[in-house]
C-alpha cells in the first residue's frame, strides 16, 4: 500500500486528539476545491467551514486544493491528487485516462479517492468523528464519503452542487450515463441527508426518487456576510457606460443573444458605439468561440464597444471590474436544464446594487432571486425574439446606474451563509440523535 505523502502526515500530526465530551463534535467536509482555489466550488464548503464552529462542530477539511504551510487554517489538511500533477506514463496514468473516456469524460481526480479516504482514516484513529460532508463535483468526494459511510456507519451528508444525473455541463458517453445513474441511485440510498442548491432540482428527485424524500433538502448558494461586497465609484464616469461579465461561459451559458442585440441596436442608432461598452472579463477558453460569436466579436471589436480579456484574474481584480462597472451581466444556462444551478456570481451582482441584465427562462431560480432581490434588473429569456430582446435591452440601458444601498431583508435572509449553515449543523444534529 502506497503511504501519504510527507505533507499529509504532517498537517494531521498537528491534529490534537478531541475527547468526546469535549465542546466541539467533529466532522470532516471532503472538498476537492478549497480556498485559496479561486473557483466557485471552493467557496460553498469554505463558508460551512467558516461558520460550523458556531453551531458546536469542528469542521475537519480533506482538500487537493494547495495549500500555503504558513496560512493554512487549523483543521485543513491537503491531500495532493497526484494524477493530475504531471505524472508519467504508467498505471495511474493509464487509469485516470480510461477513466475519462469511458464512466468519466472530463472528469478531475478520481484517483484522489484512496488517497483522500486514507487520510480520514487517519483522522479516524486520533478520535470521534461524528459525520461525513462532501460535495459534488467533483464526484470523487461523494466516493471516498461513501466508502466511509459503508466501512464505518458514519452519518453522511451528500451535498450536490450541481445535478449528477443529466448535468448540461458534462460531456457523456453511453457509459458515462449508465454510471452516473448507477453512482446516483447508490448516493440516493445510502446517504444520510441530501442536498441540492435549488427547489427545482431537488422537486426533480423527489418525483424520481419518492422512497428517499425526507432525506431531500435544499441549500442554496449564497454569500458570505463576513465578505460583503459594495459597489465603488465608476472608475470611467463621464466616459462610455460599461456592462461587465466577469466570469467564463460553460454548459448551456452563453452570451450570443445580447451580443446579437446590441450589434443590431449599433447598427440601428439605439446605441452610440462610442458611449457604451460591453466589457468581458474571464478565461474562455477555444471552444467559446463558435462561428457566429466570433463574427459577432469581430463587429463589436472593429466598432469600438467591446473590451475582451481572455484570461482568469485574481478575484481582487474581479471584484474590482464588478464594482466599478455601471451594469452587470449574467448568462444563465439556457439550455432544457435551466434552472438546475444558479451562477456563484449573481450573489456577489446582488450585493453590488447595479443594475443587473440575465438572459434566464422565465421563472427559473435566478428569476426569481432577482426579482425578490430589490435591485433593479430585466431578464431575457433565450427563446425570445430579436425584436423582444432589444426592446428590452434598450429599456435596461436606460436604468440609472446609482447602486441599491443593501438588498432585500428576503435576500439577506435567504442567502446568508451563516445562516444556511446553521441549517447544516442542523442537519447534523437530524443524523446524530
Amino acid at each position: 500500500m502506497r503511504s501519504e505523502p510527507e505533507g499529509v502526515v504532517r498537517a494531521l500530526d498537528k491534529l490534537n486528539p478531541v475527547p468526546e465530551s469535549a465542546r466541539f463534535q467533529k466532522v470532516v467536509l471532503l472538498a476537492y476545491d478549497f480556498p485559496p482555489t479561486n473557483l466557485a466550488g471552493a467557496a460553498r464548503p469554505w463558508r460551512f467551514y467558516r461558520y460550523l464552529p458556531e453551531s458546536g462542530y469542528e469542521p475537519l477539511v480533506i482538500t487537493a486544493s494547495l495549500q500555503d504551510p504558513a496560512k493554512t487554517p487549523a483543521g485543513v489538511i491537503h491531500v495532493p491528487d497526484l494524477t493530475e500533477d504531471s505524472i508519467p506514463y504508467g498505471v495511474r496514468w493509464m487509469a485516470r485516462t480510461a477513466i475519462r473516456k469511458t464512466i468519466r469524460p472530463g472528469d478531475i481526480g478520481m484517483l484522489w479517492v484512496p488517497d483522500a479516504l486514507r487520510a480520514v482514516e487517519r483522522l479516524l484513529w486520533r478520535g470521534p468523528v461524528r459525520a461525513i460532508y462532501s460535495t459534488f463535483p467533483a464526484l470523487n468526494a461523494h466516493l471516498v464519503a461513501l466508502n466511509l459511510k459503508r466501512r464505518y456507519g458514519l452519518p453522511w451528508v451528500a451535498d450536490f452542487r450541481d445535478p449528477l444525473c443529466g448535468n448540461p455541463f458534462s460531456a457523456h458517453t453511453s457509459l458515462s450515463r449508465w454510471f452516473e445513474h448507477w453512482m446516483e441511485r447508490t448516493i440516493f440510498a445510502e446517504a444520510d441527508i441530501l442536498i441540492g442548491v435549488t427547489d427545482r432540482i431537488v422537486d426533480r428527485w423527489r418525483e424520481r426518487y419518492p422512497q428517499y424524500a425526507h432525506k431531500m433538502h435544499t441549500i442554496w448558494n449564497g454569500f458570505d456576510p463576513e465578505d460583503l461586497i459594495c459597489a465603488r465609484p465608476i472608475a470611467h464616469a463621464g466616459r462610455a457606460r460599461v456592462m461587465a461579465h466577469i466570469g467564463s461561459f460553460y454548459g448551456g451559458r452563453t452570451p450570443a443573444t445580447v451580443l446579437g442585440s446590441i450589434l443590431r441596436l449599433v447598427q440601428s442608432g439605439h446605441i452610440d458605439p462610442s458611449a457604451f461598452r460591453l466589457r468581458f472579463v474571464g478565461d474562455y477558453g477555444s471552444g467559446f468561440f463558435t462561428p457566429s460569436i466570433q463574427v459577432t466579436f469581430d463587429n463589436l471589436a472593429r466598432i469600438g464597444c467591446l473590451e475582451f480579456e481572455d484570461r482568469q484574474v485574481p478575484r481582487s481584480e474581479a471584484l474590482r471590474v464588478m464594482t466599478e462597472s455601471d451594469y452587470l451581466y449574467l448568462a444563465d444556462n439556457s439550455s432544457s436544464q435551466s434552472g438546475y444551478t444558479v451562477p456563484a456570481k449573481l450573489f456577489e451582482y446582488v450585493q453590488v446594487g447595479r443594475p443587473i441584465l440575465a438572459t434566464t427562462s422565465t421563472n427559473s431560480p435566478v428569476d426569481y432571486i432577482l426579482r425578490n432581490s430589490g435591485i433593479p434588473y430585466a431578464t431575457l429569456p433565450p427563446d425570445a425574439t430579436d425584436e423582444r430582446v432589444d426592446t428590452c435591452l434598450a429599456e435596461f440601458l436606460k436604468l440609472p446606474s446609482d447602486p441599491v444601498t443593501s438588498p432585500s431583508p428576503w435576500f439577506h435572509e435567504k442567502f446568508d451563509g451563516r445562516r444556511q449553515t446553521g441549517a447544516l449543523a442542523a442537519f447534523f444534529d437530524s443524523v446524530l440523535r
